[in-house]
């Protein structure tokens, strides 16, 4: 990569000690110093003495600073040192991702504007499905006659893209959530790089000349991440984005309920003093 320097931007925070020590480790086996510099965007607070193995910008937030917000700052700092430096490409990657040590060579190669890694996402489903005559007999023994329905709700991991599908109801360009098997039937078709709608900033290597058209940004009326807006101005802008779907990084996000993870990144701070 004789023509390639990278810019390695980790956003992270204090709620990410938890794997620390492993992400650390794969860290250092990414960064390359001929070919990539790592920076760590910090939240200035409780700074971690392993951190400062590598150059931090510190972020402090204010009073009424949601998590989203101070994350979507952190990424415009990385981006912003990226632009203001010698660098030909920002690579994200958040601090509860473990990637593997080829990361940068894997993404550099396919020569894309965007381009990710693939990670997963631990989602809840909830269906409701008929039940069959034998459970209703069953539930009508017990004393719980005239169920004929039942609510099933599970957790499962599924690939952090977006793409394009045929809706039940015939919109042919609907965008939706990859499943696992979406990404199984990718692969059986012999394909590794997917143009895909949006796959995270958790994992993304991206071109200088799209840094300097495209900013990162949140709607806190809307409660949407960066990610979302990054990728719907790339879509604006004509700029495609792709999945490599053989290249895997492991997600050590902690399991929480979505709804309460949600309401926690766009919660006020309320600072003391403040």
């Amino acid at each position: 990569m004789p023509d390639t320097k990278i810019l390695l931007g980790i956003p992270t925070y204090p709620g990410h000690a938890y794997c620390r020590a492993p992400f650390l480790e794969s860290l250092a086996a990414l960064a390359d110093p001929a070919e990539v510099d790592v920076l760590v965007a910090w939240n200035g607070e409780q700074r971690e003495p392993a951190v400062d193995a590598w150059p931090v910008v510190d972020d402090a937030p204010a009073a009424g600073d949601t998590g989203a917000a101070i994350l979507c700052r952190k990424q415009n700092t990385l981006r912003q040192h990226c632009l203001s430096g010698n660098y030909s490409h920002l690579l994200l990657l958040e601090s509860d991702i473990i990637a593997p040590a080829d990361l940068v060579a894997r993404l550099v190669a396919h020569r894309q504007p965007v381009v990710s890694g693939l990670y997963f996402l631990r989602v809840t489903e909830e269906r409701v499905l008929p039940l069959d005559p034998e459970h209703r007999e069953k539930l009508a023994a017990r004393g719980h006659p005239g169920i004929e329905q039942a609510l099933v709700v599970r957790q499962q991991a599924v690939p952090c893209a977006y793409g394009r599908f045929s809706s039940p109801d015939g919109d042919p360009d609907a965008v939706r959530l990859w499943s696992l098997d979406d990404w199984l039937r990718q692969r059986l078709a012999g394909r590794r790089l997917v143009p895909v709608v949006s796959a995270g900033l958790g994992c993304c290597l991206i071109a200088r000349e799209v840094l300097e058209s495209v900013p990162f940004r949140i709607d806190t009326a809307h409660k949407r991440f960066s990610d979302f807006f990054f990728y719907a101005d790339l879509h604006t802008a004509g700029i495609p984005a792709a999945l490599d779907i053989e290249l895997i990084a492991r997600h050590r996000s902690r399991e929480q309920n979505r709804a309460h993870h949600f309401q926690t990144w766009y919660q006020a701070r309320n600072l003391p003093g403040k």
